[in-house]
């Protein structure tokens, strides 16, 4: 796998990966002459038979990632045994395996849009980690990013399922996280961005092309309660980003549309009440969606419903109470329909996928 950094140049082998292994200060890349990454092909999208849902649970110190039917049948442990490195510049020398004893986070699994794959973040140290992307049946599981930082965001798919963009740090002590992208098809990973600006609250979605990439960046405070301001860009392959294009959200962004037009944001109620709003394109387009204490909420493929993970009641005031996952459509309000997933109390995470997308 070629290491390619905005602007797209080729890396000599291990030399992104010792860098970022011996924690270097600085940004590790200095630009250089702008290429276009390869064309996406179109690939066809086979209709799935049976919905789909991974979780991430814990299996006593141990994460454990299941593969599951949508209603919760067919339930399966992925085993971490012999995953392979597909990128070559990837320094291993000194970094840890991923295997069932040595993983020791595993979190946000994402379906890709056919069904055919699933990705996952995997951590085998503080400040070791890599996307896996594994068939669906949680074979043939292969390092799809370099693997001497921490990846810092969940997976998203391009439309086609060529493509995955992640969050990863490129300094010391998790500092200077920028946005990459790896071509599955070709073993290439490309640098989006190179300010650094990521934070916790920053996400990110492929357009409907699959050649663009929509993200936030936290721009500060608007003077009330909650107040966060982002900006939300739209970055292409060669590193432009169209500031022609930006909107700006009042919130904690928690998901944006493959348009660019909708996004869901949370904003905190009181310490145990969070409520979550669908943000139109218009200044004042906005609705509520659900109030309580909300944790993220996702798009479906599609974009036609969201995944919602709450906390339920706060009986016990020692202890967090399990997540629920449920189903809901991006219209209606709070009076939505609404599905509750059949999950282990135990998950953490989990992600959907609707039959026939």
């Amino acid at each position: 796998m070629n290491v390619t950094l905005h602007p797209s140049r080729p890396l000599a082998a291990g030399a992104l990966a010792l860098s970022l292994a011996l924690g270097a200060c600085s940004d590790a890349t200095a630009p250089a002459a702008t290429t276009s990454a390869p064309r996406a092909a179109v690939v066809p999208l086979p209709a799935l038979t049976t919905d789909l849902m991974a979780t991430v649970e814990w299996s006593g110190r141990w994460p454990a990632l299941y593969i599951q039917h949508g209603d919760g049948s067919a339930r399966t442990r992925v085993q971490f045994t012999a995953v392979h490195d597909r990128n070559r510049d990837n320094y291993s020398k000194f970094i840890l395996p991923f295997t069932d004893s040595t993983i020791i986070a595993l979190r946000w699994p994402k379906w890709s849009p056919n069904g055919q794959q699933l990705a996952v973040v995997a951590a085998a140290a503080y400040d070791e980690g890599a996307v896996l992307v594994m068939n669906a049946d949680g074979r043939n599981i292969r390092i799809m990013s370099p693997n001497s930082q921490s990846v810092m965001s969940d997976v998203e798919w391009s439309p086609d399922g060529r493509y995955i963009a992640y969050v990863l740090n490129t300094g010391a002590f998790f500092l200077h996280p920028d946005l990459f992208v790896t071509d599955l098809v070709k073993d290439e990973v490309y640098r989006i961005t190179t300010r650094g600006a990521f934070g916790p609250w920053d996400v990110f979605r492929f357009d409907e092309s699959g050649r663009g990439i929509w993200f936030t960046e936290y721009e500060g405070w608007n003077g009330q309660e909650d107040g966060r301001v982002f900006r939300v860009n739209h970055a292409r392959f060669d590193g432009t980003v169209d500031l022609t294009r930006e909107r700006r959200l009042v919130g904690n962004p928690t998901a944006l549309s493959r348009d660019g037009r909708t996004a869901l944001v949370t904003r905190d109620i009181d310490s145990y009440t969070r409520a979550l709003v669908r943000l139109g394109p218009g200044d004042r387009e906005e609705e509520t969606l659900d109030v309580g204490d909300v944790q993220w909420a996702r798009f479906l493929e599609g974009d036609a419903e969201l995944l919602v993970a709450t906390h339920g009641p706060w009986d016990d005031p020692y202890s967090t109470p399990p997540l629920v996952f449920q189903l809901t459509g991006l219209t209606g309000g709070k009076d939505a329909p609404r599905t509750t997933l059949n999950t282990n109390p135990a998950a953490e995470v989990a992600t959907y996928l609707r039959a026939g997308r």
